[in-house]
């Protein structure tokens, strides 16, 4: 007993799966698909981009400690209550592992180009 239900937006018949659930609908499903609801939220994001950004550089500028610790959550994987621990305790935080991974193929690449030129110098200028 699959149930179906005629989206709104594309007019194609659905399982009631591909719908959104909306509690305060009859059904318990929103109106518009799950494809047609995000197509909407598309169009009014690129509508809508600047208001959308001063929104949100707003809501950061109110709450600073969120915003930190989504940055940090994003970045390095860690809250912001582990950063402070971790400050606290004087433990030195790596907060760019691309740099140190950089720095290491930097090193690398730099030593076996030392080696290859060491090679070229004792097979071509010793040996002659």
């Amino acid at each position: 007993m699959h149930e179906t239900k005629v989206c709104t937006q594309c007019k194609q018949e659905k399982m009631l799966s591909e719908f959104y659930i909306e509690r305060r609908a009859l059904d318990k499903r929103t109106s518009a698909c799950k494809v047609c609801a995000r197509q909407k939220g598309i169009k009014w994001l690129e509508k809508n981009k600047s208001k959308r950004n001063e929104y949100l550089r707003r809501y950061r500028k109110l709450r600073p400690d969120l915003e930190k610790n989504r940055q940090l959550k994003h970045r390095f994987g860690i809250t912001l209550e582990d950063y402070h621990e971790l400050k606290n305790n004087r433990v030195i935080i790596v907060l760019s592992v691309k740099y140190h991974l950089m720095m290491w193929w930097q090193m690398l690449t730099t030593v076996i180009q030392q080696e290859k030129l060491e090679d070229y110098y004792v097979q071509n200028v010793i040996m002659d």
